[in-house]
């Protein structure tokens, strides 16, 4: 005895859902990505789409835009954005809670700068040597933006090109003895123009480091390294009167 089973589709319809070369409506006749939601049934082009929520074929998520342009993209003029897990407060920020990208709330961390001084009187900072310019202790996990204002001379002098170069390190160590050069977290190398040699020079430049431990020192590193074709050099600090203006200085910020 055969037995036929006839399957019957039936639609349910709240507003009206709309299907077209594979696209899907929702209180839409006129669906304009591939899953198209119409809150409020009265989009036209792109009118009225504040209420409206759209999937297109790249699997980008919108929210307020019919043509998103990232995996979410959100369009509003009102709150964007309700994370709720319970460590939610007024004046807090979103962070990443572990390495899977999790997100919670977090108080705001507080702020603060220390400034620093390379008056310790004239040194020479060899061509070719990593020197230790200055350990500056820290006492609180935190991300540091270092700021370097230097002030100083060097013995060099490159005809040719007219520039002079060094390398700036920061690091993190435990001690301040300058044969633990510790962890490194960033690094820049300083291009200066120069053509008159002893002569004094200024620029700034910015190093970052991101700390885990509770304490240690952040350190300053100098390796001048340009130019390479006058032999050995120096390049010098605190030649004026060992006045501290007229030496390098630093500004560090916990943020």
């Amino acid at each position: 005895m055969k037995k036929y089973i006839l399957l019957l589709l039936a639609s349910m319809q709240v507003g009206f859902v709309s299907e077209s070369f594979a696209q899907i409506g929702i209180n839409t006749e006129s669906p304009q990505q591939i899953f198209h939601i119409d809150g409020s049934s009265n989009t036209s082009g792109i009118s009225n789409i504040s209420d409206d929520v759209v999937v297109d074929s790249n699997g980008n998520l919108g929210v307020g835009v019919i043509s998103p342009t990232a995996k979410l993209h959100i369009v509003t003029d009102d709150i964007s954005l309700r994370l709720q897990d319970g460590t939610e407060g007024s004046n807090k920020m979103v962070y990443s809670k572990d390495a899977s990208g999790n997100l919670s709330w977090i108080d705001q961390p507080e702020s603060s700068a220390t400034f620093f001084y390379l008056n310790t009187g004239q040194r020479n900072l060899p061509s070719g040597t990593r020197t230790l310019l200055i350990s500056m202790p820290i006492s609180e996990a935190a991300n540091y933006l270092m700021f370097l204002r230097w002030w100083g001379s060097s013995t060099a002098l490159n005809s040719t090109q007219r520039n002079i170069s060094a390398y700036f390190f920061l690091t993190y160590a435990s001690t301040t003895a300058a044969s633990d050069y510790g962890t490194e977290f960033d690094g820049v190398e300083h291009y200066v123009s120069y053509s008159v040699a002893n002569s004094y020079f200024s620029f700034t430049t910015s190093l970052f480091a991101n700390i885990t431990a509770s304490t240690g020192f952040l350190k300053l590193w100098i390796l001048p390294a340009t130019p390479t074709n006058v032999g050995a050099f120096n390049w010098v600090i605190g030649a004026v009167n060992n006045n501290p203006a007229l030496n390098p200085s630093i500004i560090l910020f916990k943020i």
